[in-house]
């Protein structure tokens, strides 16, 4: 793992926490553009890349600083309504790069045998 790419994953995991502030209220679970950020970190930097930029988020907001939709920080923000989609974030962003490095390798080497059907 390169400095640079370690750079990639903190903007990207600190792009997550901007996006925590731009949210619609729906109780219990909040929209937020935390998602957009979700998804361009592992499209953008792959799978192992984009999970690490959500885990340096969850840490972040982990540690206390206020990261987290609404503004709230801690441990105990897992144990809510939303902490299931907030550890999600992680798996989320590691499928996404996967799927894309997958289309790239089907794009560079023609059909891939686990889909012979076509274009993903």
């Amino acid at each position: 793992m390169s400095l640079k790419g370690m750079i990639y994953a903190s903007l990207f995991g600190a792009g997550t926490a901007a996006g925590a502030y731009l949210i619609i209220p729906l109780p219990p679970v909040p929209i937020t553009l935390q998602t957009l950020f979700l998804g361009l970190a592992g499209a953008l930097l792959g799978a192992q890349l984009g999970a690490l930029s959500q885990l340096v988020y969850l840490l972040i907001g982990i540690i206390g600083l206020p990261v987290f939709a609404g503004g709230k920080a801690g441990l105990g923000v897992l144990f809510g309504p939303t902490g299931g989609y907030l550890i999600g974030f992680v798996v989320g962003a590691w499928v996404i790069g996967a799927l894309v490095n997958l289309k790239k390798i089907r794009a560079f080497f023609g059909q891939h045998w686990l889909f012979p059907w076509g274009p993903l």
